[in-house]
C-alpha cells in the first residue's frame, strides 16, 4: 500500500528561516525530510500508535500482525514489545520522493493487505502531526523572542526618557503636554 505526502518547500525553508536558500537547497530538504520519516524516532511513534490501537479493523479482533508478540514472549503478554514493533514496522516501509517533484511515497509491505494500508496510513499521519508540532513550536519559540525583544526595548525606552525627564528637571526646561 502508498501514501503519499506533499511537501511544501517555500513552507518548509520559512519554517527553518531558510528563505534564500537556493533551488539545490530543495533537493537537501528533501532529503532531509526523507531522513526524518526513516528516523527511529518517527517508527518509535508509529509503533506506539500501532499498540494503542491493537486491531486491524475497530470493532474486530483481529489484532494487527506487526504487533503481535514474538514466540519467546512471556505468557500473558497480548502485543509485542514497543521496540520490537517498531523493528517490525521500520522494516516494512520505504520512501521515495516523487521526482520533479515536492511528494515523496511511503510503499508499506505486509501479507496483509489492510495492515498495509494502515502502516502506509499510520506513518503518513505521524509525519504530518510531527510536523505540525515542530511548526507550533518554532512559532512558539520565535513569539517568546519577539516578545523578549520588545520588553527589552520597552524598558530601554523608559530609561531613556526617565533620562530625559532627568535632565530637563537639572536644566529648568519646561514641556509642552502630549
Amino acid at each position: 500500500a502508498t501514501a503519499k505526502v506533499l511537501l511544501n518547500p517555500t513552507e518548509l525553508r520559512s519554517s527553518l528561516f531558510l528563505d534564500g536558500v537556493r533551488a539545490d537547497g530543495v533537493k537537501n530538504i528533501v532529503q532531509n525530510e526523507l531522513a526524518i520519516l526513516g528516523s527511529r524516532a518517527l517508527a518509535d511513534s508509529v509503533a506506539e500508535r500501532l499498540r494503542q490501537k491493537k486491531y486491524l479493523v475497530k470493532g474486530r479482533p483481529e489484532l494487527i500482525p506487526s504487533i503481535l508478540p514474538s514466540k519467546d514472549a512471556m505468557p500473558g503478554d497480548t502485543v509485542a514489545t514497543p521496540d520490537l514493533v517498531s523493528g517490525r514496522v521500520s522494516g516494512a516501509v520505504e520512501f521515495d520522493p516523487v521526482r520533479d517533484s515536492d511528494i515523496i511515497t511511503i510503499t508499506a509491505r505486509s501479507k496483509n493487505a489492510r495492515e498495509a494500508q494502515l502502516l502506509a496510513n499510520t506513518f503518513a499521519e505521524e509525519y504530518r502531526d510531527r510536523n505540525i508540532y515542530m511548526s507550533r513550536a518554532k512559532s512558539r519559540s520565535f513569539r517568546e523572542f519577539l516578545e523578549g525583544q520588545a520588553l527589552d526595548k520597552r524598558k530601554s525606552l523608559e530609561e531613556t526618557e526617565s533620562s530625559l525627564q532627568d535632565y530637563m528637571e537639572n536644566q529648568g526646561i519646561v514641556s509642552l503636554d502630549d
